[in-house]
């Protein structure tokens, strides 16, 4: 395969991850909620060791494996803020009344 073609696979693949990256932030979301109600901090050390031991054996290529961890500990951090900004606004929103879009960084959520 030459370089066009990897590059092209590459970029199917990216549209799929894109539409994958936004359901599991719809379920972070939810899980956020559910956070939020109980009382609950967002970071859960237990949840996401298991999650690193179950998830990795999904890769069987042991030189692989380790990159796909730190591919999914990123994923995860993603996952945290996201809630973290989340729970955020809703208590904002709910010290306030009014609902506060603002994402991290000044970027539009």
């Amino acid at each position: 395969m030459g370089l066009d073609e990897s590059r092209e696979t590459i970029r199917a693949i990216d549209e799929q991850i894109a539409s994958l990256f936004v359901k599991r932030m719809e379920a972070a979301r939810d899980i956020a909620a559910y956070k939020q109600e109980q009382g609950l901090p967002v970071e859960d050390v237990q949840q996401e060791a298991c999650v690193l031991a179950d998830r990795g054996a999904l890769v069987e290529d042991e030189e692989l494996r380790p990159f796909y961890l730190e591919f999914l500990q990123h994923t995860m951090d993603v996952s945290k803020s996201w809630q973290r900004h989340l729970m955020q606004a809703n208590a904002e929103e709910d010290a306030d009344g009014q609902k506060h879009d603002d994402a991290p960084g000044g970027l539009p959520a």
